[in-house]
């Protein structure tokens, strides 16, 4: 006599069953948000690994759909999928079978394993990354291969900079043209008093290679405005600014959408700070924040009378380490999220509050008519370097490649002298 096995479900499949049944009787409506995974575990009486194979299967069967970093959402059910809706439900149905399954389901209980990477056990003495394996979206290759541009060397800076070294983010650029003062050494981690008049770039650039040896680190003694060229911009995967005025984020905001690259900006002042992502073609921009007053004031900065205050004021906004802290460590979340290609939220603002501890956001109004709103096609790369070409050679290069008719637009004016009216 031959004998049968007798087929037994597995609790996920016992699981995903309970689950499809509420989505054919209604207990969860179309476009609805499946409950927290907390409290479906707490219902259904599984582990979080369980439960993750039960929605992956409902996910296979089209039943539901994730929304990353938002949860699980029930879909329409219609003739594509109801098929296997009634597959999985089975013998469940009706209203006894909805989410108020106050019976937990009984069975072995299965070592709880994140379904979205394998089991790999770091050697966690050896390994200084170790700890980033557990978590369930770390992607190491993405976080070592990663180029991130840290414009500003100052107490935010100090702060990023640090962050990235500590996560293994695999390539590091940093620009500054500001010096160490004393002054300094109160807010600014990375620092020491021997520092006294170094470059902050070049310093900042040594400590978060002594950080993690494991890193390449490369710095640029300049003023972003005028001594950054755009092929570093296209070559990030995300640029961080630790700025201190207008001009400089304008200009970084700039070259980012030119170059359809996302950036993040931080500001602090005492115990007050903020957190804004800018990604072209997704909401507003930096610019797209300013007032008709504020670009009638950057347009002035230039002038004698303003020069000699706004440049007592650069860099003297007075700030703590600790709100440094905060805002840099949300600065330097942000990137992690840009480099995971996980979502963000541009063209928004994280105010905190130091002094009440509130934090809030509020969405930006993108402009229609904003001039940071372009991006350039199609990059030629020349063998030629900046530093050793003129631009009549410039001019030559580009004619013999589009034709006699070809100009030079330059995007800042060239001044060719100048007479102050004041002085």
């Amino acid at each position: 006599m031959k004998i049968q096995k007798i087929s037994h479900k597995t609790l996920a499949e016992t699981a995903a069953g309970k689950l499809a049944a509420s989505l054919l009787d209604g207990g969860l409506a179309q476009g609805s948000q499946l409950p927290p995974e907390r409290e479906l575990m707490n219902q259904l009486g599984i582990s979080r690994a369980t439960l993750r194979e039960a929605l992956k299967s409902l996910e296979e069967n089209q039943l539901i759909e994730s929304r990353p970093h938002v949860g699980w959402f029930a879909r329409k059910i219609d003739e594509t999928n109801i098929t296997q809706a009634k597959e999985l439900a089975g013998g469940d149905s009706g209203s006894q079978s909805r989410l108020a399954m106050n019976e937990p389901l009984t069975g072995p209980r299965r070592i709880p394993v994140a379904p979205e990477k394998p089991i790999h056990i770091p050697n966690l003495q050896k390994d200084r990354l170790g700890t980033f394996e557990f978590i369930s979206w770390w992607e190491r290759e993405k976080v070592q291969q990663a180029k991130v541009l840290v414009i500003g060397a100052g107490a935010l800076g100090n702060e990023v900079i640090k962050n990235l070294a500590l996560m293994g983010v695999g390539n590091i650029f940093i620009i500054d043209f500001d010096k160490i003062e004393a002054a300094n050494l109160s807010r600014s981690v990375l620092f020491r008093e021997s520092d006294n008049n170094r470059s902050k770039a070049e310093v900042v650039a040594a400590r978060a290679k002594s950080i993690n040896p494991e890193i390449h680190v490369q710095y640029l003694n300049a003023d972003v405005t005028t001594g950054l060229g755009l092929g570093i911009i296209r070559r990030m995967d995300a640029i961080i600014g630790c700025l201190d005025n207008r001009e400089a984020r304008l200009a970084v905001n700039r070259f980012c959408y030119w170059m359809n690259k996302p950036w993040v900006d931080g500001a602090i002042q005492e115990l007050l700070g903020l957190m804004r992502v800018f990604k072209p073609g997704e909401g507003a921009c930096y610019e797209c924040t300013l007032t008709e007053q504020a670009l009638r004031d950057l347009s002035l900065r230039y002038s004698c009378q303003l020069l000699a205050r706004q440049n007592v004021l650069l860099g003297k906004v007075p700030t703590t380490p600790t709100i440094a802290s905060i805002i840099g460590g949300m600065q330097s979340q942000e990137a992690l999220k840009l480099i995971h290609n996980m979502i963000v939220e541009p063209g928004k603002v994280v105010h905190f509050n130091g002094l009440t501890n509130v934090m809030h956001t509020t969405a930006y109004v993108p402009r229609e008519d904003c001039e940071s709103h372009w991006a350039y096609g199609e990059i030629t790369e020349l063998p030629a370097r900046a530093e050793r070409t003129s631009l009549q050679d410039l001019l030559r290069i580009a004619r013999s490649d589009l034709g006699q008719q070809a100009v030079i637009e330059l995007d800042q004016e060239l001044v060719t002298s100048l007479e102050c009216q004041s002085c």
